[in-house]
C-alpha cells in the first residue's frame, strides 16, 4: 500500500450535519491523506455509473482500511466535508474496514453515515425521527450515532420545517441549548427564519436566498454593514447556494441570486458614491444609505467561501454586467 500521509502541516477539522449552520463535530488534527481528492476527482470523470461507483468504492476502502489512524481519521473528516456531493449510502458497508483498533474513528465513520443517510430520507421518515428525537430527549441511528433532541430542534429549523416548530418550541427548555447556554426559543429562531416553508436543505436555503434577493437595496446594504447576526446569516447562505461541486466544477442555479444581489448591491454602490461626490457631502450626512458600503462588499470580494474558484463567481458576474441602470 503506497504512503499516502501528507507532509504538510496538520489542520483543525470540522465535520458539520448537516449545513453550515447546524452544529458542528470538532475533530482532532491529522494530516491529509495524499491523492484521496485527486483519486476521487478521476472517479468522476468515468461516464458509466456503475464503474464509477465501483472506483470510489475501492478508493474508500483502500483509506478505511488503512493501518494508520491518521489516514483513517481525515478520510473520514473529507467524507463529513464532501457528503453534499457523493452519495455515501453506496458505501455504507465499508465503515466495517476501519481496523477494530481505531474505535474513535470508527464511531466517526458511523456518525457521518448515519447523518448523511438521515439527510438522504424521505421527508416523512425524517418528520417522524425528528418528532421521537424532540419527545423521547434521543433516538438511535443505524450505526450507533445517539441523535438528541438539540440535533433534531436545529435539522427542523435548518431545513424549514414549519410542521414541527410548535413541537421544537414545547420541548426547546428541556434542550442543552437552553439548559447549559440559556438561549430561548426565540432567539434560536432567529438564526432560521430565512429558511422557513423548506422541506430540505436545499430547499430551505434555495428560500432564504430568494429573500435575500428581495429585501430593499439600501435596506440590505445597511444591515451587511451593521448588522454582525444579518451578515453571518447573509454569508451561510451565499456559502451554500455557490459552493462548487468538488468533483465536477458545477453550481447549483440558486447561485445566480447571490451573484445579481452582488451586482446590484455594486451599481448601487456606484450610483450613491457618485452622489455624494457630486454633493461633495460625507457619507453620513446622506442618511443610512450614504453610509460607506466598501467593508461588507470588499469582504465578499475577499471571501474565498469554497475556494478561489467561487470568488471567480463573483468577478466573472461583474465582469459579464452589461452596465448599471
Amino acid at each position: 500500500m503506497r504512503n499516502i500521509l501528507a507532509a504538510a502541516p496538520t489542520i483543525l477539522a470540522f465535520m458539520c450535519f448537516p449545513t453550515a449552520v447546524s452544529a458542528c463535530l470538532p475533530v482532532a488534527e491529522a494530516p491529509l491523506p495524499i491523492g484521496l481528492h485527486d483519486s476521487i476527482v478521476g472517479a468522476f470523470e468515468i461516464n458509466d455509473v456503475s464503474e464509477r461507483e465501483n472506483a470510489i468504492e475501492e478508493i474508500l476502502r483502500e483509506y478505511l482500511a488503512h493501518e494508520s489512524r491518521e489516514v483513517v481519521h481525515q478520510t473520514i473528516v473529507y467524507l463529513g466535508q464532501h457528503q453534499r456531493w457523493i452519495d455515501l449510502r453506496r458505501y455504507d458497508h465499508l465503515v466495517s474496514s476501519i481496523s477494530p483498533r481505531f474505535s474513535l474513528e470508527s464511531w466517526l465513520a458511523g456518525r457521518v453515515f448515519d447523518m448523511h443517510q438521515l439527510r438522504q430520507e424521505p421527508l416523512s421518515h425524517r418528520l417522524q425521527l425528528y418528532r421521537a428525537a424532540l419527545i423521547d430527549g434521543e433516538v438511535k441511528l443505524p450505526h450507533g450515532s445517539n441523535f438528541y433532541r438539540d440535533d433534531a430542534a436545529r435539522h427542523v429549523a435548518s431545513s424549514g420545517l414549519t410542521e414541527l416548530l410548535p413541537l421544537v418550541e414545547e420541548h426547546f427548555s428541556e434542550t442543552q441549548m437552553a439548559i447549559r447556554h440559556e438561549i430561548t426559543f426565540s432567539e434560536f429562531m432567529t438564526d432560521y427564519e430565512w429558511y422557513l416553508g423548506g422541506s430540505d436543505w436545499d430547499s430551505a436555503f434555495l428560500l432564504a436566498v430568494e429573500r435575500l434577493d428581495e429585501i430593499d437595496e439600501c435596506v440590505f446594504r445597511e444591515q451587511m454593514n451593521n448588522g454582525e447576526g444579518f451578515r453571518e446569516q447573509a454569508k451561510r447562505i451565499f456559502e451554500y447556494n455557490c459552493a462548487e461541486n468538488p468533483f465536477t466544477g458545477n453550481v447549483e442555479p440558486s447561485c445566480e441570486y447571490a451573484l445579481e444581489i452582488y451586482v446590484r448591491q455594486k451599481c448601487f454602490w456606484f450610483e450613491t458614491e457618485l452622489k455624494r461626490r457630486e454633493s461633495g457631502a460625507e457619507p453620513p450626512k446622506l442618511g443610512p444609505c450614504g453610509s460607506h458600503p466598501v467593508p461588507w462588499l470588499a469582504n465578499l470580494e475577499r471571501y474565498s467561501f469554497q475556494g478561489q474558484s467561487f470568488k471567480q463567481h463573483f468577478i466573472d458576474a461583474w465582469k459579464d454586467n452589461e452596465g448599471c441602470d
